[in-house]
């Protein structure tokens, strides 16, 4: 079998100092599904003697995408429910800039009808790269692990990966998914402390002839 590959750079020009207080939300309604942000990613050239994969619909245009955040009600029941909104990004690189749009956080205006993330402006620009091998998504963050230290409680953890699984399950190109900060893929998994790193391998870095 043919392994397709896609590789994504995320530009980043500058030092981020991630800001986290504990997050206060109103608790009222969701009703948030039909709200709309605009999110583009600058990627670098792809490699010329690379095979590539879509990393979501095969659309250079505008694709109406959703992304996954916590109802408020929801932390004191069940941290594991989410609530969809809609984003638009720009194709063809869809999957990244869904998981950038993710990690943009909820707009204003959602977190003021109760959407709660541990996603915010400060942690937009925290997707290193996104590469799809054989169905596995490879995702690279930024190791946020001191700045986002409160997130590995039971709860918290819950929170954060549930908002990642549910808004990349929508692509049906990618059947497993595997984080790592910084390409350590075992220092994403015992910080989160959410369940054990799936055994999918590494996949060797795309080069150039």
């Amino acid at each position: 079998m043919t392994t397709e590959r896609r590789k994504n750079h995320v530009d980043r020009h500058h030092t981020r100092v991630i800001r986290f207080g504990q997050l206060v939300m109103a608790m009222v309604g969701v009703g948030c599904g039909d709200s709309t942000t605009t999110i583009t990613v600058t990627t670098a050239p792809f490699p010329a003697d690379s095979t590539s994969s879509t990393s979501g619909p095969a659309d250079t245009g505008d694709v109406t995408v959703q992304v996954f955040f916590t109802p408020t009600e929801a932390v004191q029941t069940d941290c594991t429910i989410t609530s969809p909104v809609n984003r638009t990004v720009q194709g063809p690189d869809v999957l990244a800039n869904t998981v950038t749009a993710l990690l943009a956080g909820p707009t204003a205006s959602e977190r003021e009808t109760g959407l709660q993330s541990w996603f915010s402006a400060d942690t937009a620009d925290a997707l290193r790269s996104v590469e799809i091998v054989d169905g596995t998504a490879y995702i690279d963050f930024d190791d946020f692990r001191i700045s986002l230290s409160a997130a590995t409680t039971s709860c918290g953890s819950a929170i954060f990966m549930k908002q990642l699984e549910r808004t990349i399950e929508q692509f049906p190109n990618v059947e497993r998914t595997l984080y790592s900060f910084d390409g350590d893929v075992e220092a994403f998994y015992e910080w989160i402390q959410y369940g054990s790193p799936p055994n999918y391998s590494t996949p060797t870095p795309s080069t150039t002839s």
